[in-house]
């Protein structure tokens, strides 16, 4: 394929993701996780779907993004809860959960599946205070009806507690932490329900990122090849990558290919 910019996949591959390299190998290794991750899924019946740039990856070059660096997936709010209460009291030999009970430096509104395998190395003291740093699939949960001012402020209140208080702070960052998510959120909740419309998923409260999903563009899920694998992502993919990214399908310029300038280790 020739893409906006007049590269062929192969020379994007050659440039970025050569078999061998170690980003090649970090994509391998969180492809082993994204199928680990499928198959409890369907053994669980939970329904969970590609978001994101993995979507774009989907449908632009049947894979990751030649410099992608990680996965992210939806499970809608009740079957996440379910979920990740599976994966932590099934635990796997390789894998683990991260959240605020398995990590106490981890402040975050979704959880992630790492790799005790690797290790991403950034110049991040939020990140090097974790007790889990190895490559990741972040499991988002999304819910149906959030308030888009609640969801601001409540992104706002989360920022400003990994940020002041993450480090310098521990204990008064975890006080915040379930201070949001066993009081304050389940008051957004309520409110939002006499509020907000249904039309619409988005990440849960606390969630950095603010994108509303049209109900029909995420239900019931679509099959895609990813890396050789039909997986799940949202019901209307196409329309979907559109309203996050706009013309999907061209790449963007070179100084934009952005992955979280990391190294990694892995063995």
């Amino acid at each position: 394929m020739i893409y906006n910019t007049g590269e062929t996949s192969e020379e994007l591959k050659a440039n970025y993701n050569p078999e061998g390299s170690v980003l090649r190998q970090a994509q391998c290794r969180m492809l082993d996780m994204l199928l680990y991750l499928d198959n409890v899924c369907r053994e669980q019946h939970i329904t969970y779907m590609l978001s994101d740039g993995n979507v774009l990856g989907a449908l632009r070059h049947q894979g990751f993004i030649p410099w992608d660096d990680d996965v992210d997936v939806y499970v809608e709010r009740k079957d996440w809860k379910r979920l990740v209460h599976y994966l932590k009291h099934h635990p796997h030999h390789q894998f683990v959960i991260q959240d605020h009970d398995t990590d106490p430096h981890y402040y975050g509104s979704w959880v992630i599946l790492r790799d005790l395998h690797s290790e991403y190395v950034i110049d991040s003291e939020l990140h090097n205070i974790r007790k889990f740093k190895g490559l990741q699939i972040d499991i988002f949960p999304i819910e149906r009806g959030c308030n888009m001012f609640l969801h601001r402020l409540a992104r706002a209140f989360t920022w400003w507690n990994n940020r002041r208080n993450g480090v310098s702070h521990p204990l008064l960052a975890s006080f915040f932490y379930y201070f949001q998510f066993d009081f304050l959120y389940p008051v957004f909740r309520v409110m939002s329900r006499l509020f907000s419309r249904r039309r619409y998923y988005m990440h849960s409260y606390g969630a950095y990122w603010i994108h509303r999903i049209p109900v029909e563009q995420c239900f019931p899920p679509k099959l895609v090849m990813f890396e050789g694998h039909m997986l799940p992502c949202p019901a209307k993919p196409e329309e979907y990558l559109h309203n996050i990214f706009g013309e999907y399908m061209d790449l963007p310029p070179k100084n934009e290919r952005c992955t979280h300038q990391a190294h990694y280790k892995i063995w």
